[in-house]
């Protein structure tokens, strides 16, 4: 994966500077010093002078590399994004590159992060909710390094790089220079949800003819040979292998694949009341692990999240589909929905996917419910489908039952 890059071409340092309380007072008594040298004697002439030039050389070349010292500094991230699970162990590499003559001595590197994961090493501010590290190093001219930055998955949710500060002295430790980064798009580790087991389960039964492999279908799909048996009274004509007659000396049958429809709709009402964010986490652990299940067995299945969207359609969705690919992006996606945000009313939401799409044997509906809904997942049943409720008591509104197939 390409590298992400700061330039000061592309984007500037915030400088700052500190200065040291003796940097004034020198160019003061440099003043002093010169003028002193111009009108007193011969002898204590040159003295005073050479002090004189020899503190403005230091002023002078103190300014020079505060101003410039970032003029070819670059910073890259070696990869774009990480996506990992809860627990697991990762690091952040950051290269520094120094590309012009000014070296970066005794310099210190700070990073801030969002708290889904830890640095290692550093600290947690819990009320900010970022976590926290500062590293030494020194850079040579012309000369690149590259720092590591372990760090532990620890919640769901998508860390990104909220600040990054490089603290350096100017070379005679006079002042104390700050080039700031904030809010880069550099990096992000997206940490998966866990996956919270659903107990009691009860899918319908596959219908219709469609592309899941199962023993009780009445549908044959003849693309999907899987063997042949010997031919019996009354098997059709054109399912008679004639290769493998020939091989055998007797006739022998294609015997192909029952293929039934069997598809899941997960919808999710983010909308969320204040002190239950346990609850809403363990629903989307849920999802989580209906999905796995799902893509395990082989099952299509699409999401649609009440949160606003400036697309066509108003709302979050995920197309159906089915596979590891199809999964990673569902996680992805159950790792950036934040409870409370902006949403689109949870019943608009079930009358256009009623009205617009198709059919699905199992619509597991996750986080608020209201008895007013309960049209809507009638409808849903008179379309042939099945309606699960993933409940929890600190989700639901007032006269809301915790009924359903899931427990």
């Amino acid at each position: 994966m390409g590298k992400a890059y700061i330039r000061k071409s592309d984007m500037s340092f915030h400088k700052s500077i500190l200065e040291n309380s003796i940097f004034r007072p020198l160019t003061v008594i440099s003043i002093l010093l010169l003028v002193g040298g111009l009108i007193t004697s011969a002898g204590h002439a040159f003295l005073l002078l050479f002090l004189a030039i020899l503190i403005i050389a230091i002023y002078a070349l103190s300014l020079f590399y505060e101003k410039h010292v970032d003029d070819f500094l670059e910073v890259s991230v070696t990869q774009k994004q990480q996506r990992v699970d809860p627990g697991d162990t990762s690091s952040i590499e950051l290269t520094i590159r120094q590309k012009g003559i000014l070296p970066l001595l005794m310099g210190k590197i700070s990073l801030e992060m969002d708290d889904a994961i830890e640095l290692s090493g550093g600290k947690m501010h819990r009320r900010r909710e970022r976590t926290f590290i500062e590293k030494p190093f020194s850079l040579l001219f012309w000369e690149e390094k590259t720092i590591e930055f372990p760090y532990t998955a620890k919640q769901r949710g998508v860390s990104h790089i909220r600040s990054l500060e490089i603290s350096l002295p100017n070379p005679f430790n006079l002042n104390q220079i700050y080039l700031k980064l904030e809010d880069l798009n550099l990096t992000e580790v997206v940490v998966f949800p866990k996956k919270k087991a659903v107990h009691n389960l009860l899918l319908q039964q596959p219908k219709g003819k469609g592309e899941h492999v199962t023993q009780q279908s009445l549908y044959i799909d003849r693309a999907r040979n899987i063997g042949t048996r010997p031919y019996e009274f009354g098997d059709p004509f054109n399912q008679i292998h004639w290769k493998a007659s020939a091989r055998t000396g007797d006739f022998q049958v294609k015997v192909d694949e029952r293929v039934s429809h069997l598809s899941r709709m997960f919808l999710i009402n983010v909308k969320v009341t204040r002190g239950n964010k346990d609850a809403f986490e363990d629903m989307i652990e849920q999802i989580a692990y209906l999905a796995f299940d799902a893509t395990k067995k082989g099952i299509p299945y699409s999401l649609y999240i009440n949160i606003l969207s400036m697309n066509r359609v108003p709302f979050i969705h995920q197309v159906e589909g089915k596979g590891e690919k199809h999964l990673g992006n569902t996680l992805e996606l159950l790792a950036r929905i934040q409870g409370g945000t902006f949403t689109v009313p949870f019943e608009n939401m079930l009358n256009q996917i009623i009205s617009k799409e198709p059919l699905t044997t199992d619509v597991i509906q996750a986080g608020m419910d209201h008895p007013g809904y309960g049209y809507y997942y009638r409808l849903f049943e008179l379309k042939g489908s099945r309606v699960h409720h993933l409940q929890h008591e600190d989700l639901q509104e007032e006269g809301v039952a915790a009924d359903g197939s899931f427990a």
